[in-house]
Formats: C-alpha cells, sequence, structure tokens
C-alpha cells in the first residue's frame, strides 16, 4: 500500500523506508528545523471508521509512547490524526526522529553473505544497549511486542563499527493490563520472533520480549532461526510445541555457556525465561570474554546443519551437553547445569572483528569408557572398565547456596559464584561399542539439572534432575525396551541405585528427563554411574546388577580425589 500524500502539513515526504500491512514508515523533511524526519502513517480500515472510540483511544495510547526518552529509543515528538472529509477515512501519523543507518536485519544478511559471524565485541554491546532500553520500557509499563532486526536501527554517526542500536516499532506495543492495543492491530506482526504465548493469542508481556532477544540471539550466532516454516501458522505451531535445537549442534565454536544463555531466553515458560533483559545483557557479558577464536559460518545461513559433537580430549576446551529434545519434539522446559569459569571482561578487550569464542570449563571430568560387551561380563570383571583423564573431583553439593529461583545452573555458577571450579552441575560422556577401544565414539551426554525448588539450609532441589541425550541408537529388540539408571559409586556398591525410567528411542534418538522426586533429592551426591539396559518392556527388574547382560550403555565420574582440588572430592 502506498499513500498518494507527498506532504504532511508542514513535513515533505521523500521516500517510504517501510511497509507492514497498513502501516507506512516514511523518511519526510522538517524545512523549520532543516532535518529529517521518520513519520509513520497508520491507515485505517472500516472497523476503525465505525468505532467513536478509536481517536480518543490512539491519542491516549500514543501519548503514553512518546514518554519514552531513551537514548537507544527512536522518540517520538508529535502524534496527530487526521480525518477525511469525502471519504470519512482516519489516518494516524506518528512523527519520530529520524535514523541513519541500516537495521540490524540488514546487518545480519550481510555478513552472513560473507561468511562471517558477529564479534563478541558487538554482540555484547548490542544486546547491553538494547536490553536497557527494554527494561527502560517495561518500567514505564510498555511491552514492545514485536521486536526483531528489522526494529532495530543502527545509528551510523556512532563511535562503534557497527553503529549505536536504536529501538523503533513501538507502534505495535502493548500496554501492561489492557489488551490488544490499537496501534497493533494495524502491524502485521512476524511470527518468526514472536513468543510461544503471543502465537497462543496472549497479549504480549515481559518476558515475550526476552523471548524475542533470544530468537536474534539464537540467529546472529547460528546464522538461522530457530523455527521455520512454510507458512505462519507452522512456525507458530514450533514456537509453542516444539524445542529449538540447541545451537551448538548448529554452530560447534559456540561455547556451551553462550548456548545455554540462548536456550534459557527460549524458555515456553515465559517464567523460566531471564527476569529481565539486563540480566541476559550481563550473563552474555560475563561469557563473551576477550579471548576468542574465528568462526565458520554454516554452508547455508537459512538451514540448520546439525554438527556431530566431539569427545573431550585432555587439555582441551571441553564441550559440554546442552539439554534438548534430540527429536526437537514436544519442549522439555529445563535447562542443562554446568560448572563454568569465569572472567573479568572489558569492553575495550574484545577484538574488533572475530567470532564466538570456546569457553574454557575448569575442573570438568572427561571420561573414556571401554564398551560395554553385549553378552555377560566375566564374574571377575562385574563392572565394566574405565579409563579416566585426570580432572577435578566432587564438589559436596550442601555447600551450593540454593537460590529460590529456577534457573539454569551453569549461568548462576558464571555469575555469583566464579570460584566454583569444581563439578556442581556435570555431564558424563556415553560411549558405544567399537572393535578398537582406543577410539570410542559419543553416544550422547547424561547431565544434571537443578531445579533450586529446595529450602536454603540443604541441598534439596540441587542437581535433582536428569536429563538424557542418546543419539544413533538402535532400536531396542522386539518386546524389549531401554531402561536408565543411576549407580552409586564403585567402591560403595551398597549404595541404592536409581530407576530413572523406561526411555524411548526415536529414529536413533533417545530424549528423556527425569524430573525427581518430590523431596527433590540431589541426586549426584550419592550417584556417580549412569546405565542403560535393554529389558523387558513390560516388565523391568528391580536390580540392574541381576543380569549384567542387559548393560548397554555405561558411564562414570572420576572416584578418585583430585590432587588439584585439596579440599573436595
Amino acid at each position: 500500500m502506498s499513500t498518494s500524500l507527498r506532504n504532511l502539513g508542514k513535513f515533505k515526504l521523500q521516500e517510504c523506508i517501510g511497509r507492514v500491512g497498513r502501516v507506512e514508515t516514511w523518511k519526510a523533511v522538517d524545512p523549520s528545523f532543516r532535518r529529517y524526519v521518520t513519520i509513520k502513517i497508520f491507515h485505517d480500515d472500516q472497523e476503525q471508521q465505525n468505532d467513536p472510540n478509536f481517536i480518543p483511544r490512539f491519542e491516549r495510547e500514543a501519548k503514553v509512547l512518546r514518554t519514552l526518552q531513551h537514548s537507544n529509543i527512536v522518540s517520538i515528538f508529535d502524534v496527530r490524526i487526521a480525518r477525511s472529509p469525502e471519504s470519512e477515512s482516519i489516518t494516524g501519523y506518528l512523527l519520530m526522529d529520524y535514523i541513519e543507518g541500516a537495521t540490524l536485519d540488514d546487518y545480519i544478511r550481510n555478513i552472513a553473505q560473507a561468511g562471517k559471524f558477529p564479534s563478541p565485541r558487538d554482540i555484547v554491546y548490542l544486546f547491553k544497549a538494547i536490553s536497557s532500553a527494554i527494561d527502560y520500557a517495561h518500567q514505564k509499563g510498555i511491552v514492545h511486542g514485536n521486536i526483531k532486526p528489522a526494529n532495530i536501527l543502527l545509528n551510523k554517526w556512532s563511535l562503534m563499527s557497527i553503529g549505536e542500536p536504536v529501538l523503533t516499532g513501538f507502534g505495535t506495543a502493548k500496554l501492561l493490563g489492557t489488551c490488544t492495543s490499537v496501534l497493533s492491530l494495524w502491524g502485521l506482526e512476524t511470527p518468526l520472533y514472536l513468543s510461544p504465548e503471543q502465537c497462543q493469542g496472549q497479549s504480549g508481556n515481559e518476558q515475550s520480549d526476552i523471548y524475542a532477544l533470544g530468537v536474534i540471539l539464537y540467529e546472529m550466532c547460528t546464522g538461522t532461526l530457530p523455527f521455520q516454516g512454510d507458512s505462519p501458522s507452522d512456525i507458530m505451531v514450533q514456537h509453542i510445541n516444539v524445542a529449538p535445537k540447541p545451537p551448538i549442534l548448529i554452530n560447534p565454536d559456540i561455547s556451551p555457556a553462550l548456548s545455554a544463555i540462548i536456550l534459557h531466553s527460549l524458555e515456553k515458560n515465559p517464567r523460566m525465561r531471564f527476569p529481565n533483559a539486563t540480566d541476559m545483557a550481563a550473563a552474555l557479558a560475563e561469557v563473551l570474554g576477550p579471548r576468542n577464536k574465528g568462526l565458520t559460518l554454516p554452508a547455508s545461513p537459512k538451514t540448520a546443519v546439525q554438527l556431530p559433537l566431539q569427545p573431550p580430549t585432555p587439555k582441551t576446551v571441553v564441550r559440554l551437553p546442552l539439554q534438548h529434545s534430540t527429536s526437537y519434539g514436544p519442549a522439555i522446559s529445563s535447562q542443562p547445569a554446568a560448572s563454568i569459569s569465569t572472567r573479568d571482561w572489558n569492553p575495550g578487550s574484545f577484538p574488533e572483528t572475530g567470532g564466538i569464542p570456546r569457553y574454557a570449563v575448569q575442573s570438568q571430568p572427561q571420561v573414556t569408557l571401554t564398551p560395554l560387551p553385549l553378552t555377560p561380563p566375566p564374574a571377575t570383571a562385574p563392572f565394566p572398565s574405565v579409563t579416566l583423564f585426570p580432572s577435578g573431583g566432587r564438589k559436596a553439593a550442601n555447600n551450593i547456596n540454593v537460590l529460590t529461583r529456577r534457573v539454569h545452573t551453569g549461568i548462576i555458577v558464571m555469575l555469583i559464584m566464579a570460584f566454583v571450579f569444581s563439578i556442581l552441575g556435570t555431564y558424563l560422556v556415553l560411549t558405544r561399542q567399537q572393535e578398537n577401544a582406543a577410539a570410542v565414539s559419543i553416544a550422547g551426554h547424561v547431565y544434571f539439572i537443578s531445579s533450586w525448588q529446595g529450602n536454603i539450609n540443604n541441598s534439596r532441589g540441587v542437581n535433582d534432575e536428569v536429563q538424557v541425550d542418546l543419539q544413533n541408537i538402535p532400536a531396542p529388540s522386539a518386546g524389549k525396551s531401554y531402561y536408565a539408571w543411576l549407580l552409586g559409586d564403585v567402591n560403595q556398591p551398597e549404595m541404592p541405585w536409581v530407576l530413572l525410567g523406561k526411555v524411548s528411542e526415536n529414529q536413533g534418538n533417545i530424549g528423556f528427563l527425569y524430573p525427581g522426586d518430590q523431596v527433590h533429592t540431589d541426586l549426584l551426591a550419592n550417584n556417580s554411574r549412569f546405565l542403560i539396559t535393554e529389558e523387558n518392556a513390560h516388565k523391568t527388574q528391580n536390580n540392574p546388577f541381576l543380569d549384567l547382560s542387559t548393560w548397554r550403555y555405561y558411564a562414570v565420574l572420576p572416584q578418585n580425589r583430585s590432587s588439584t582440588d585439596v579440599d573436595h572430592f
């Protein structure tokens, strides 16, 4: 749709720079001050023409938007409404500052075509500025509700090469505590960045804006969007029901900590996301330290590519497993736990170019497992042997301050507990049998999750859930099913085992979440081994040690005290 107007009062329209639905955005000239301005024009429809309350509602909402005065938000300095005497049509106008520069959407597309990723410095800078603007608006009771790269302008008159990010598009914002706003009736919200609750017809809220930021961060770090489809409805269904593929599986050079931040912002449950945008930006600043290495863009920037996970080796950076449903089906709204080292950051120390850094993990257990035979092992070897690389020992869970809000353990560690260098939230590497035991392949990952549902005075709620993700798993034999177990330490065989439950194989993948017991027992306190058995599908054994021939996959954490950790096992 275009407008036949070439003048709007004293303003001379020069160029249409955007059009979405019945909303047009124009670059215009203000001759009084000899400057460019932006004019957003809202064309009505029959419903607005027949609504006697439309004009006062429009003016009231626009008045609220005019109160937004922030360096990273486009300022609205005037609002006008005109009614055509011939057609009785109503047109609303928002007059705003003109920002010279490209959009973030242009920036993402250009660097993708060049085979690059944003530098850590640029990512931190962008999200710090935009998060400040979003939280400012939220404090004034205004939700954007339609955050997307096209609504983030990059003012070229900035000391930063990427430009100063400025948020626009508040014309479709919703007021807190109200229904869908008048202005949003004209906007066609892009479902690529909509939150699950918005896709279900609810009004956007503060957490919806956090979700949109998570989608943008996902896109910037992987070169692809978390959800794509042939139609808007297809994309919205995915936002509601499908867990996003972990970014680390698309771009393996993304650090586990950064991947966890992205997934945390994309939680289906709004209450499980970051409480505010500033916390998300602070987590990014903590993770994206000054040391970084270049990245290689996926072959197709808009196509998700599943890359194989590589087993960690001694004296190398360890890739932690991240929570996801291996079938990427119904979402599991929980986050993995990880022990992450932190470092001070200084924006000035970031290089101008480069990729997202790998993130080193201190004292993370690294294991290589001897494949399990499919026949009963000899009586002299009741447990499969395990080769362990030197690593840090286990830290007692009750030394951890239990937080009242459930949040990803790794993020808590990197934001609050920089001194923790043990395996608070650790993972187990599973391997499958190969003829050459020295060349063991990874079958998947198992890691502990903290729900933080316990009491501040004990370890309840710490490491009380378990996430299992396996790949390339053969289907169980006819009439058989896989079962997951936690076992006690090898040197404490009297320790009771825990049956996590039956796990289903789906096209070679197993994705399973054990939600813990009713009292949120710390599972890591008394268990250091993980086991997958293949047993009768209708009746499982109560004791995994009764028939060792059922053992299929096995992993173990270090059983010995670390020589580098003088305080803990």
